[in-house]
Order: C-alpha cells, then structure tokens, then sequence
C-alpha cells in the first residue's frame, strides 16, 4: 500500500515539476546585445584589430541585407491586398517589438 501511495505522489509531483521548470513560451525574450559581431568579441576574444575588421564586414553585410529585404517588401506589397499587407505588416510590427532590438 505504502509502495503504491509513493507511485502515485511521484507521477502526480513529477510533470508539475517538470512543467515548472519550462520557461513560459509567452514571455519575452530576454533583450540580447543588438550589435552584430559582439558576441565573437566576447567569446572568442578578439583583439581590436580583429573587431575592426569584423564590424566592418558586418556593417558592409547590413547594407547588402537592408537592400534585399527593401527590395523583396516592395514586391511583396504589390502581391498582396491592402488588406492583406496591413494584416502582414501589423504581425511583423507586434514580432519585431517583441523580439528584435531597439531601434537607433
């Protein structure tokens, strides 16, 4: 009896915990350090040399990336309604607010 008593309070105590211990997937992320390149600084120890040359690639990277997704939001606009686009857009505003970093 004591051995089914014990059984029972572990299966019931044991997903509690478990569910406990799962972050929320409703929470916001916890802000990250919105420069590019900063986290090779930090763990791969790059001297200031080597963080130069890197931010510069990066930067170069960003222009290339920013005209791309300009382009492909303009064709994206003319496929989709106005309606459409004002769903989309409200979406990738309420994401961006909670997962990207602040604008400068």
């Amino acid at each position: 009896m004591k051995k089914t008593f014990i059984a029972l309070a572990l299966m019931t105590v044991l997903p509690l915990t478990a569910m406990a211990a799962e972050p929320d997937k409703t929470e916001v992320a916890p802000a990250k350090d919105c420069k590019k390149g900063a986290w090779m600084t930090k763990d791969l120890g790059l001297n200031a040399e080597q963080q130069t040359k890197i931010d510069t690639l990066v930067e170069k990277n960003e222009v290339k990336k920013k005209a791309l997704h300009d382009e492909l939001s303009v064709q994206i606009k003319e496929a989709l309604t106005p309606e459409q686009y004002a769903k989309m857009k409200e979406k990738h505003d309420k994401m961006k607010g909670k997962y990207g970093c602040p604008q400068e």
